[in-house]
């Protein structure tokens, strides 16, 4: 079954904002490596458990799309901190992230969807877990 195919069934829930669950989650001083405090997408990286963490949280609460904590995850967002030449990475970590905690759990939900975000390029992919 594709996502198509699902919309047709019933309504999916996606999941709410990263950001502000970011600032709410207990992020220790050490992840953020120094200065560079604000760039969430670092936590792919330095704090990975938070990150599962609030995917998890939406999953638990009945998402069925859950998005990649990779909003700011491009060369020109994080040169404003230095780690430009990251971009790759952190995105790759972001949707790692998210395809672990979809994984975990499409045992008790039949079919979840990870959907990385660039920022405001509208460039979407969504993978069946």
């Amino acid at each position: 079954m594709n996502i198509k195919d699902l919309i047709k069934q019933r309504v999916l829930i996606i999941d709410g904002a990263m950001g502000t669950q970011i600032q709410n989650a207990d992020i220790p001083d050490d992840a953020w490596s120094g200065t560079l405090e604000g760039c969430n997408e670092l936590l792919n990286s330095t704090c990975k458990e938070e990150i599962i963490k609030i995917h998890e949280g939406y999953l638990k609460a009945g998402a069925d799309i859950i998005k990649t904590n990779t909003f700011g995850a491009l060369p020109w967002v994080l040169d404003d901190y230095g780690i430009a030449s990251r971009a790759f990475e952190l995105a790759k970590d972001g949707a790692k992230i998210a395809k672990a905690a979809c994984k975990k759990y499409s045992i008790w939900i039949s079919l979840v969807f990870v959907r990385v975000r660039w920022g405001l390029v509208q460039n979407y992919h969504l993978w069946v877990i």
